[in-house]
């Protein structure tokens, strides 16, 4: 059946009816029961988000996976998401453990416990919309005949924490949910309201009207995938980890990953890792490439993220995560949870044993015993970090950053705290000399290492040129004045005067209006070759001549 307007006119009054009983006028009320998370009961059948849809999805069109309750001793099964979600909330609110005050998720393999009986509804929902997703994926690697994912399938339902309800910012709306399928349900919902069955074109697109969002698309089906960045919503998640992902490539990429080593047939020319597919290389070598800047410094990074966690570590005092067990603050809750995990091994004497059969070595985290058990028994060649300069090497990057530093002059580049190594193909690391830059990233680079344009020099007052003049007088009359070849007159000192009065000729300097002795050279004299070097060489009006053999110098 069509999205009729009879049907967005039911659904629009059903709306400002519910508005106007929960005395915020037309706004949806906020849902805080398990009837306000179910799907507007005026919307007709077929105008469900999740029903066929001619527009939907292509990888997921069709599917209408089973949905299986994992909840401890139960065993209900169905097709249908309505039908599953109302069964999933049935086991909300739920009885605490004897001598406990906290409710704890009884899904499989699922560790959850909270105080607050709203945040445990939350969790269990969400759970259903999960379990929806790991559906889909199922169907999808039927489908396509890929391997399945080869990760530890115990921690696949371990769900992010949900401390807040999905709040919907659509124009004029402000309800809350505690479900997140019926959340993204209502969304789409809006999005049919507002722009199902109109024209749409370039001179009349659909608009966002999300909170503070700007963005327009030509078609409604545009608009309503643009939605997933406002909600968060992900089509499919992989039934063996539970992942969620955003599309099938992505999906199926990751199942590609996990392949064996000898099915791994393409090479990054840079780092030297090995990828299933062209298409898992050519989105790794992205990585390689630096399309982001920081203001404050000359540092260049692949991603947003990592211009974010580089303003935090590089750029920032702030340490908003306290440890309550000791004076140590942290910058992520990350860095917290970490220390305070190895706080909890500490206090009950815990240790991670290397795997090794005859090591005993015991260590806080599993990185330094990842460390140690590569080091030490992986049976692979030690590997070293050698100097690009004078092929001085070192065990430790550490020693290696030092060494250049005293021995080659050499400084951490601006923005970084270490030197960047890479693994040749020897096994060995060297230093990272290259770095790929977009060409966006590589022009602001340039206009900032540019200087700054300086204001025009005001023009200073010319100095006047020097030449060098060969006079004599053979009458034995000398002047007072001389004229120039442009037309100055020249004033004579008395030093020059007496050496042309010696019949002699005299080499003197001008300067604007200045004259100058030299020196005197023989008269009888004449002028010597221009390629001897012995030859006293002159600049005469501008150019260099050879005005007689050089004088001896006393």
């Amino acid at each position: 059946m069509p999205f009729t307007r009879r049907a967005l006119k039911r659904a629009r009054e059903a709306e400002e009816a519910a508005g106007e009983a929960a005395g915020g006028g037309g706004a949806p009320s906020t849902a805080t029961g398990a009837s306000s998370d179910s799907p507007p009961e005026d919307m007709e059948p077929n105008s469900r988000p999740d029903k066929k849809d001619p527009h939907q999805r292509r990888d997921l069109r069709g599917i209408i996976p089973v949905l299986n309750c994992e909840w401890l001793g139960c065993d209900f099964t169905t097709k249908s998401m309505e039908k599953f979600i109302k069964h999933v909330d049935k086991h909300v609110p739920i009885s605490p453990d004897p001598g406990n005050t906290y409710e704890r998720c009884r899904w499989a393999d699922c560790t959850f416990r909270v105080l607050d009986e709203r945040m445990i509804r939350r969790h269990v929902l969400y759970h259903a919309y999960h379990c929806r997703l790991m559906a889909f994926g199922a169907e999808i690697l039927k489908r396509s005949g890929i391997r399945r994912c080869t990760l530890d399938s115990s921690e696949r339902h371990l769900l992010p924490d949900l401390p807040d309800p999905f709040v919907c910012y659509w124009q004029d709306c402000t309800a809350e949910f505690d479900d997140p399928q019926t959340f993204f349900w209502h969304v789409t919902y809006h999005v049919k309201c507002h722009y199902q069955g109109e024209k749409l074109d370039g001179s009349r697109p659909a608009k966002c009207l999300w909170l503070d969002c700007t963005a327009a698309h030509r078609s409604y089906y545009r608009l309503r995938d643009h939605m997933r960045v406002h909600t968060r919503e992900k089509p499919m998640a992989c039934p063996t980890c539970g992942i969620v992902f955003a599309n099938t490539a992505k999906f199926e990429d990751h199942n590609l990953r996990q392949t064996s080593f000898e099915d791994l047939r393409y090479q990054c020319s840079h780092c030297l890792k090995l990828f299933a597919t062209v298409r898992i290389l050519r989105d790794h070598i992205r990585y390689h490439i630096n399309k982001y800047r920081c203001q404050l410094c000359t540092m260049t990074v692949p991603s947003m993220n990592a211009l974010r966690v580089h303003m935090l570590y590089k750029h920032t005092d702030e340490r908003n995560f306290s440890c309550p067990k000791c004076s140590q603050t942290c910058k992520t809750s990350n860095d917290l949870e970490v220390h305070l995990r190895a706080h909890n091994m500490w206090e009950r004497n815990e240790r991670l044993p290397c795997p090794h059969e005859g090591c005993r070595f015991a260590f806080l985290t599993e990185e330094r015993l990842k460390r140690h058990y590569n080091k030490i028994h992986s049976g692979q060649p030690r590997s070293y970090y050698f100097c690009h300069l004078c092929d001085t090497r070192y065990l430790a990057a550490v020693n290696l950053g030092v060494h250049f530093k005293r021995a080659h002059n050499l400084r951490v580049p601006d923005g970084h705290t270490r030197f960047k190594y890479r693994r040749g193909a020897d096994g060995h690391y060297r230093l990272e000399t290259l770095r790929y830059e977009s060409l966006e990233v590589a022009e602001l680079a340039e206009a900032a290492a540019a200087p700054e344009p300086q204001p025009a020099p005001q023009p200073a007052a010319t100095t006047p040129m020097m030449d060098v003049l060969a006079l004599s007088c053979e009458d034995g009359d000398v002047p007072d004045t001389i004229n120039a070849d442009d037309g100055r007159e020249l004033h004579l000192p008395e030093e020059v005067r007496r050496a042309l009065a010696t019949g002699r000729r005299v080499l003197v300097c001008v300067q604007g209006d200045q004259v100058q002795l030299l020196a005197n050279v023989d008269a009888m004299n004449e002028l010597g070759d221009p390629d001897d070097p012995d030859a006293l060489m002159m600049v005469v009006d501008g150019q260099a001549v050879a005005v007689g053999p050089a004088p001896d110098a006393e």
